[in-house]
């Protein structure tokens, strides 16, 4: 991110600004605090089409390379980035549940029950009966 917007300074810096009035716009790369804002936008995608053309019109149409290059690059290291939180968070879940805290296969296990008479109740069933049995009359 940091490159990018280093790069994006060298590129475009102080060229997003309108030479007839001498606005210039939000997005731009004229300090590094503005160039990262911009390099952010555009990884968010949010506008980003507004900042490339900005860029191809002040410049030459070879900014759009810069672009997709970020496009291309930021969003593959922001993608791998999220998918290594969310397998970190996932493995970290799984180590809990390994511990044996808050684990619920371990409360279907019928040594597991606190009442000691339902425990006793599953054992001394007849195992040779068969299940649909009529009670007796």
């Amino acid at each position: 991110k940091w490159t990018c917007s280093i790069l994006g300074m060298n590129l475009f810096g102080c060229k997003f600004c309108d030479p007839e009035t001498g606005v210039c716009d939000r997005k731009n790369f004229d300090s590094l605090l503005w160039a990262t804002v911009t390099v952010f936008q555009v990884l968010t995608q949010e506008d980003w089409n507004i900042v490339l053309f900005a860029g191809m019109e002040r410049t030459s149409h070879w900014a759009a390379h810069y672009f997709v290059a970020l496009m291309t690059f930021g969003n593959y290291v922001l993608f791998n980035l999220l998918v290594a939180i969310l397998v970190e968070g996932f493995s970290n879940q799984n180590d809990l549940f390994a511990d044996g805290s808050d684990d619920k296969k371990s409360s279907a296990d019928p040594s597991e029950y606190k009442d000691d008479e339902r425990r006793d109740s599953f054992e001394s069933e007849d195992t040779n009966s068969p299940l649909c049995e009529s009670p007796p009359p």
